[in-house]
């Protein structure tokens, strides 16, 4: 018994060690099933809108067409400012495209009439591409340009569910979002917009929704973790009614988590915001059978070790196992989101089980031959 108390020791030591290396996975393309015909359709998007504006962009929406130039002023003066870590790619709104307010218009209008002047220099004269075509067109306006005049595909692009015209702004990032760390920095940038008008704009996206989640996630985490375990820990010495005895019967959970989190290193497995509902459960399924064996030791007395695993040690191994076999469904999953519930589940209540059937009979074999067990 010395030896299986030497080596669970070991095994804990080196969990503390690979502790810190226990990582939260932030990549949600690896947590999405792969669909061959989705990815050729994502293929020929990329193709087409060659431009990376199909990167899953945010709608900031205004109360009316005149506050989205605060907007559009705004997010240009983030833009200008976080040269660090942008992930503003750019925005676009009817207002850019076509300016309604008259003083705006008169701005455009006089650049227009200066590239005009630039065209007719006599070495662009000579020019005859097409391109160059098609800006000699561009610059013969001359008028401001009506709502009743801009292009029908502008116009569905920039109208809301409402049908009000040009009251939002599209910002595009300009990193990829399938990383939650970038989703979170584009949310950050983005999400609250402070205007020169004194109010606050927000933008929403699925991308933001989920940084929002894995934000939230990260802060309650740790609590929700470590305020179910307190909650255990209670309802342990009020049945017990002894420290020495909760702490016994504690002991396989603590050690089970911790052999646990060895696993999830040797094995590469990650924390993600899929399987993180599995630990509060890891925390109570895998505290019965420390609590049953215990209990039943205490009651039989010094000397019953072999008759308690024998008895209790096969009920509580049947239930874990079954619960064990239950989650291990996940691990057939075509879902890589599912599969890590399943995966860290298993492992979970796997090792708390170990704990609870090699180490703490040890450990009661140990205290039982150094006279320490009694009540």
């Amino acid at each position: 018994y010395r030896g299986v108390v030497i080596a669970s020791g070991l095994l804990v030591v080196l969990a503390f060690v690979f502790l810190p290396r226990v990582s939260f996975e932030y990549r949600f393309s690896e947590l999405e099933p792969e669909y061959q015909e989705y990815e050729d359709r994502r293929q020929v998007v990329r193709e087409v809108a060659n431009d990376g504006r199909n990167r899953n962009p945010a709608f900031i929406v205004a109360d009316s067409p005149d506050e989205v130039r605060f907007i559009t002023d705004a997010l240009r003066d983030k833009m200008e400012a976080d040269t660090l870590s942008p992930t503003i790619g750019s925005f676009e709104s009817l207002q850019e495209r076509f300016p309604l307010e008259d003083s705006l218009q008169q701005r455009r209008l006089a650049r227009i009439a200066e590239i005009r002047e630039l065209l007719d220099d006599r070495f662009l004269r000579e020019d005859d591409s097409e391109r160059m075509d098609q800006l000699r067109r561009a610059a013969q306006t001359t008028t401001p340009i009506s709502l009743d005049q801009v292009p029908d595909y502008l116009r569905e692009q920039f109208t809301s569910k409402t049908g009000e015209l040009g009251s939002f702004v599209i910002v595009y990032p300009s990193v990829g979002l399938s990383d939650g760390r970038q989703s979170i920095a584009f949310s950050n940038d983005v999400g609250s917009i402070e205007a020169a008008n004194g109010r606050t704009y927000h933008a929403a996206s699925t991308s933001i929704v989920a940084a929002d989640m894995l934000r939230l996630m990260r802060s309650e985490a740790p609590w929700m973790v470590g305020a179910t375990f307190l909650i255990v820990l209670l309802l342990m010495y009020l049945n017990f009614r002894s420290l020495r005895w909760m702490m016994l019967a504690v002991l396989p959970l603590v050690v089970g988590i911790l052999w646990m989190l060895l696993l999830m290193e040797i094995f590469g497995a990650k924390l993600n915001f899929y399987n993180l509902i599995v630990l509060p459960a890891v925390l109570g399924i895998g505290n019965d059978a420390g609590v049953h064996l215990v209990h039943r030791y205490r009651e039989l007395g010094p000397g019953s070790l072999m008759h308690v695993l024998r008895s209790t040690g096969e009920h509580v191994t049947m239930g874990s196992l079954t619960t064990m076999v239950g989650f291990a469904g996940l691990l057939l999953s075509f879902h890589p989101g599912l599969e890590t519930i399943g995966q860290l589940a298993v492992m979970g209540i796997g090792a708390t089980l170990a704990a609870a059937l090699f180490f703490l009979p040890a450990m009661l074999q140990w205290m039982e031959s150094s006279g320490g067990v009694a009540d």
